[in-house]
């Protein structure tokens, strides 16, 4: 059964596409960014980021239901308290969180940036606007929407499954949930980050949402023995290319202009053949350099923020004839900084405080 496959396996495959999805967003929110806007005459930036709409919304999406996934498994390994797991998601998502709040409010010191210390102060409680309705605002750490996120909604379906023994009476509860919030999603015309309904975030709702989607994959396909899916490697290879060309597609080339499940079906598609493991593409990136570079993918989306305020400075400063001549190669060295700062950020902070957070919570 594929409980036990997966409690031997390590999806490698997937570590290496969510670094990808990482730097996919990293790349939409350099290309919608206002420095670039101020370079309107440049026609190919004007092109990216009219066509760039959907990048983050389907990375987004991406990361939220394999978050979903993984949590599934997570908690039906868990035996601990309610309290205990809150403090186990708090320290993994803690130590980046605060650091990047850190190092923004050094920059603040020499005029680079605005720092709102109550703001910040909420953000390492885990209550920001993107998450929560507690808040009205975002501060310069717009990032720590998805943090908050994915901590939130780990807890909420922790206590799920806590309240809920019955499965079936449970997934029919996260199936509502996933479908309302979905449907609040895609009908909402108001932007992510504003409040509907007086007391919903809209980005929030998403990953709620999507998170449940995950989950109710995960019990999907912990029923079934995978071995038996009758799946030639040409056919997934096939469906694995038309999935990659079509998320690639509409997030660089041309908007989305189906209806927003489109991509959420497509990426759930893919991310269901990485789990499969049948096609060339999957196997290819199933190997273990690939995990090890997929590691960095949080701490590049955490601190993408702080490295757009370097990122800013060189565009507007010092190479602004390059970013006319050369807009690819900026658009380049600019997610080139992000991911090297990212790297550096999870050798010294993320990778060893998680473990000295992970022998503290195994000693009690």
């Amino acid at each position: 059964m594929f409980k036990s496959v997966y409690n031997k396996e390590r999806f490698y495959n997937i570590d290496a596409v969510r670094l990808l999805v990482v730097i996919m967003i990293v790349y939409y929110h350099i290309i919608r960014s206002s420095y670039v806007r101020q370079f309107a005459d440049v026609n190919i930036y004007q092109y990216l980021a009219n066509n760039a709409a959907y990048a983050g919304f389907t990375g987004n999406a991406f990361l939220f239901m394999v978050s979903g996934y993984f949590l599934y498994f997570s908690i039906l390994k868990c035996r601990e308290s309610f309290l205990h797991f809150s403090l186990k998601k708090a320290l993994r998502f803690w130590p980046t969180l605060c650091f990047a709040v850190l190092v923004t409010a050094i920059l603040s010191l020499f005029g680079l940036i605005k720092f709102d210390i109550g703001q910040n102060i909420l953000n390492l409680l885990f209550i920001t606007k993107g998450s929560t309705g507690l808040t009205t605002r975002y501060t310069n750490l717009n990032v720590s929407w998805f943090v908050c996120s994915l901590f939130w909604s780990g807890l909420f379906y922790y206590a799920i499954f806590r309240l809920i023994k019955d499965q079936f009476t449970r997934n029919f509860v996260i199936s509502l949930i996933s479908y309302f919030g979905l449907v609040i999603y895609m009908n909402s015309s108001v932007r992510d980050s504003q409040v509907i309904f007086g007391f919903l975030i809209k980005g929030g709702t998403l990953a709620i949402s999507l998170i449940g989607v995950g989950i109710l994959f995960g019990n999907f396909l912990s029923e079934i023995n995978i071995n038996t899916v009758n799946l030639q490697p040409i056919t997934a290879t096939i469906l694995e290319i038309i999935c990659i060309v079509y998320i690639v597609n509409g997030c660089i080339f041309n908007k989305f202009q189906e209806t927003l499940l489109v991509p959420l079906l497509v990426s759930l598609t893919f991310f269901g053949l990485l789990i499969l493991k049948r096609g060339w593409i999957s196997s290819f990136l199933n190997h273990t350099y690939f995990s090890q570079i997929g590691k960095y993918a949080f701490s590049i989306y955490i601190m993408q923020d702080t490295c757009f305020v370097g990122i800013r400075y060189l565009w507007l400063n010092i190479l602004g004839g390059a970013v006319k001549d050369c807009p690819i190669i900026m658009i380049i060295i600019s997610i080139s900084i992000c991911v090297c700062i990212g790297v550096i950020t999870y050798h010294l902070i993320e990778k060893p405080l998680a473990n000295y957070c992970k022998q503290k919570l195994e000693r009690e």
